[in-house]
């Protein structure tokens, strides 16, 4: 496919696949809710560690 030529590798490193391009496919829509469903620890301080990596992730070089 030619999406997968000018794909940012560095992104994305899985090509692009069929289903990408159908949105109303019911497996593209539970991967995509899946990938944005929370994630909750029980250490609040695992937590914050985890919500620090994400927002700064250059905080410890």
């Amino acid at each position: 496919m030619i999406a997968n030529v000018n794909r940012n590798t560095k992104v994305r490193r899985d090509p692009f696949d069929t289903l990408d391009f159908i949105p109303w496919n019911e497996v593209r829509e539970q991967q995509v809710q899946a990938a944005n469903e929370p994630i909750l620890l029980d250490d609040p301080d695992a937590q914050a560690e985890l919500l620090f990596s994400k927002m700064f992730p250059n905080r410890n070089a």
